[in-house]
Protein backbone atom coordinates (compact mmCIF):
# COMPACT_ATOMS: atom_id res chain seq x y z
CA UNK A 1 0.00 0.00 0.00
CA UNK A 2 1.33 3.36 -1.00
CA UNK A 3 -0.28 5.74 1.51
CA UNK A 4 -2.33 6.01 4.68
CA UNK A 5 -5.58 6.56 2.78
CA UNK A 6 -5.20 3.34 0.82
CA UNK A 7 -4.28 1.46 3.98
CA UNK A 8 -7.31 2.81 5.84
CA UNK A 9 -9.51 1.93 2.86
CA UNK A 10 -8.10 -1.59 2.80
CA UNK A 11 -8.84 -2.17 6.50
CA UNK A 12 -12.26 -0.52 6.24
CA UNK A 13 -13.19 -3.04 3.56
CA UNK A 14 -11.68 -5.94 5.55
CA UNK A 15 -13.59 -4.93 8.68
CA UNK A 16 -16.80 -4.90 6.63
CA UNK A 17 -16.44 -8.48 5.40
CA UNK A 18 -14.61 -7.85 2.10
CA UNK A 19 -11.57 -9.57 0.64
CA UNK A 20 -9.59 -6.65 -0.86
CA UNK A 21 -6.77 -6.54 -3.39
CA UNK A 22 -4.51 -3.48 -3.48
CA UNK A 23 -3.01 -1.69 -6.49
CA UNK A 24 -4.74 -3.78 -9.14
CA UNK A 25 -3.16 -3.06 -12.54
CA UNK A 26 -5.44 -2.59 -15.53
CA UNK A 27 -3.80 -4.23 -18.54
CA UNK A 28 -4.96 -4.02 -22.14
CA UNK A 29 -6.60 -0.63 -21.95
CA UNK A 30 -7.32 1.09 -25.24
CA UNK A 31 -4.39 2.36 -27.31
CA UNK A 32 -5.44 5.96 -26.56
CA UNK A 33 -5.29 5.30 -22.81
CA UNK A 34 -1.94 3.55 -23.14
CA UNK A 35 -0.45 6.55 -24.98
CA UNK A 36 -1.37 8.84 -22.11
CA UNK A 37 -0.21 6.41 -19.45
CA UNK A 38 1.26 2.97 -19.99
CA UNK A 39 -0.65 1.35 -17.20
CA UNK A 40 -3.35 2.35 -14.80
CA UNK A 41 -4.42 0.82 -11.53
CA UNK A 42 -7.31 0.63 -9.12
CA UNK A 43 -6.26 1.41 -5.58
CA UNK A 44 -8.53 -1.34 -4.27
CA UNK A 45 -10.72 -4.04 -5.72
CA UNK A 46 -12.74 -6.09 -3.26
CA UNK A 47 -15.34 -8.84 -3.15
CA UNK A 48 -17.74 -9.71 -0.37
CA UNK A 49 -19.67 -12.98 -0.51
CA UNK A 50 -23.36 -13.06 0.41
CA UNK A 51 -24.54 -13.51 3.98
CA UNK A 52 -21.20 -12.72 5.60
CA UNK A 53 -21.31 -12.67 9.38
CA UNK A 54 -18.79 -12.63 12.14
CA UNK A 55 -19.38 -13.18 15.84
CA UNK A 56 -17.08 -11.52 18.33
CA UNK A 57 -17.59 -11.72 22.08
CA UNK A 58 -20.93 -13.51 21.51
CA UNK A 59 -22.19 -10.59 19.41
CA UNK A 60 -22.71 -10.49 15.66
CA UNK A 61 -20.69 -7.64 14.20
CA UNK A 62 -22.54 -4.84 12.47
CA UNK A 63 -21.37 -3.63 9.10
CA UNK A 64 -21.12 0.02 8.13
CA UNK A 65 -24.27 0.92 6.22
CA UNK A 66 -22.34 3.43 4.11
CA UNK A 67 -20.91 0.44 2.24
CA UNK A 68 -23.22 -2.51 3.05
CA UNK A 69 -26.96 -1.90 3.15
CA UNK A 70 -29.44 -4.44 4.46
CA UNK A 71 -30.43 -4.95 0.81
CA UNK A 72 -26.81 -5.94 -0.05
CA UNK A 73 -26.43 -8.57 2.70
CA UNK A 74 -27.63 -11.50 0.59
CA UNK A 75 -25.67 -10.56 -2.55
CA UNK A 76 -22.16 -10.75 -3.83
CA UNK A 77 -20.77 -7.21 -3.57
CA UNK A 78 -17.94 -6.15 -5.85
CA UNK A 79 -16.09 -2.88 -5.21
CA UNK A 80 -13.80 -0.80 -7.38
CA UNK A 81 -12.33 1.82 -5.04
CA UNK A 82 -10.10 4.81 -5.63
CA UNK A 83 -8.43 6.66 -2.75
CA UNK A 84 -7.41 10.30 -3.01
CA UNK A 85 -5.83 12.00 -0.01
CA UNK A 86 -4.73 15.07 -1.95
CA UNK A 87 -6.24 17.14 -4.74
CA UNK A 88 -8.27 15.31 -7.39
CA UNK A 89 -10.64 15.98 -10.25
CA UNK A 90 -13.83 13.98 -9.71
CA UNK A 91 -14.65 14.05 -13.43
CA UNK A 92 -11.50 12.06 -14.22
CA UNK A 93 -12.29 9.21 -11.86
CA UNK A 94 -13.86 5.88 -12.79
CA UNK A 95 -13.56 6.05 -16.56
CA UNK A 96 -16.04 3.69 -18.20
CA UNK A 97 -13.20 1.67 -19.75
CA UNK A 98 -11.75 1.01 -16.28
CA UNK A 99 -15.15 0.13 -14.82
CA UNK A 100 -15.73 -2.38 -17.62
CA UNK A 101 -12.25 -3.83 -17.12
CA UNK A 102 -12.87 -4.26 -13.38
CA UNK A 103 -16.25 -5.89 -14.01
CA UNK A 104 -14.68 -8.26 -16.54
CA UNK A 105 -11.91 -9.16 -14.07
CA UNK A 106 -14.55 -9.96 -11.45
CA UNK A 107 -16.32 -12.14 -14.01
CA UNK A 108 -19.31 -9.82 -14.11
CA UNK A 109 -19.33 -9.61 -17.90
CA UNK A 110 -20.76 -13.13 -18.12
CA UNK A 111 -24.44 -13.85 -17.57
CA UNK A 112 -24.85 -15.20 -14.05
CA UNK A 113 -28.52 -14.38 -13.73
CA UNK A 114 -28.95 -16.85 -10.88
CA UNK A 115 -26.36 -15.02 -8.76
CA UNK A 116 -27.49 -11.78 -7.15
CA UNK A 117 -24.72 -9.24 -7.22
CA UNK A 118 -23.94 -5.58 -6.77
CA UNK A 119 -21.09 -3.60 -8.32
CA UNK A 120 -20.03 -0.40 -6.55
CA UNK A 121 -17.58 2.34 -7.41
CA UNK A 122 -16.35 4.08 -4.28
CA UNK A 123 -14.15 7.11 -3.76
CA UNK A 124 -12.40 7.48 -0.43
CA UNK A 125 -11.03 10.99 0.03
CA UNK A 126 -10.42 13.70 2.60
CA UNK A 127 -13.06 15.96 1.11
CA UNK A 128 -15.99 15.52 -1.22
CA UNK A 129 -16.07 17.32 -4.54
CA UNK A 130 -18.98 17.62 -6.97
CA UNK A 131 -19.81 14.28 -8.56
CA UNK A 132 -22.14 15.47 -11.29
CA UNK A 133 -21.93 12.22 -13.22
CA UNK A 134 -22.86 10.11 -10.16
CA UNK A 135 -20.25 7.53 -11.08
CA UNK A 136 -19.26 6.76 -7.50
CA UNK A 137 -20.21 6.82 -3.84
CA UNK A 138 -18.08 9.06 -1.62
CA UNK A 139 -16.86 7.92 1.81
CA UNK A 140 -14.65 10.29 3.78
CA UNK A 141 -11.34 9.30 5.32
CA UNK A 142 -12.62 10.73 8.62
CA UNK A 143 -15.68 8.43 8.50
CA UNK A 144 -13.43 5.44 7.92
CA UNK A 145 -11.15 6.38 10.82
CA UNK A 146 -14.17 6.75 13.13
CA UNK A 147 -15.60 3.41 11.98
CA UNK A 148 -12.28 1.64 12.64
CA UNK A 149 -11.80 3.36 16.02
CA UNK A 150 -15.33 2.50 17.06
CA UNK A 151 -14.91 -1.15 16.08
CA UNK A 152 -11.68 -1.38 18.07
CA UNK A 153 -13.17 0.40 21.10
CA UNK A 154 -16.28 -1.80 21.10
CA UNK A 155 -14.20 -4.98 20.97
CA UNK A 156 -11.16 -3.83 22.92
CA UNK A 157 -11.00 -7.02 25.01
CA UNK A 158 -10.35 -9.05 21.86
CA UNK A 159 -8.64 -6.57 19.55
CA UNK A 160 -6.02 -5.16 21.91
CA UNK A 161 -4.44 -8.50 22.86
CA UNK A 162 -4.33 -9.50 19.17
CA UNK A 163 -3.16 -6.15 17.77
CA UNK A 164 0.19 -7.58 16.67
CA UNK A 165 -1.60 -10.02 14.33
CA UNK A 166 -2.56 -7.04 12.17
CA UNK A 167 0.25 -6.58 9.64
CA UNK A 168 -0.14 -2.81 9.72
CA UNK A 169 1.57 -0.45 12.11
CA UNK A 170 -1.17 2.10 11.41
CA UNK A 171 -3.89 -0.33 12.54
CA UNK A 172 -1.83 -1.43 15.53
CA UNK A 173 -1.61 2.23 16.52
CA UNK A 174 -5.37 2.77 16.07
CA UNK A 175 -6.03 -0.26 18.30
CA UNK A 176 -3.67 1.19 20.92
CA UNK A 177 -5.37 4.59 20.62
CA UNK A 178 -8.83 2.97 20.93
CA UNK A 179 -7.77 1.28 24.15
CA UNK A 180 -6.57 4.56 25.64
CA UNK A 181 -9.79 6.29 24.64
CA UNK A 182 -11.96 3.49 26.02
CA UNK A 183 -10.08 3.45 29.33
CA UNK A 184 -10.43 7.22 29.71
CA UNK A 185 -14.16 6.87 28.98
CA UNK A 186 -14.71 4.04 31.53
Amino acid sequence: MANYGEELGYWYLRLNGFFPITNFVFHSLSSETRKARYNADADLLAIRPPNVSEVLMEETLKWDDKIISDHDQSKFVFVYCEVKTGEYDASKLFAEERIQYAKKRFGLSADYSSVERVFKTILIANEEKPNNLNRFKFISVDHIIEFIRSRFQDYDEVKYPSRMFFDSSLIQFLIHEARKKRRSRD
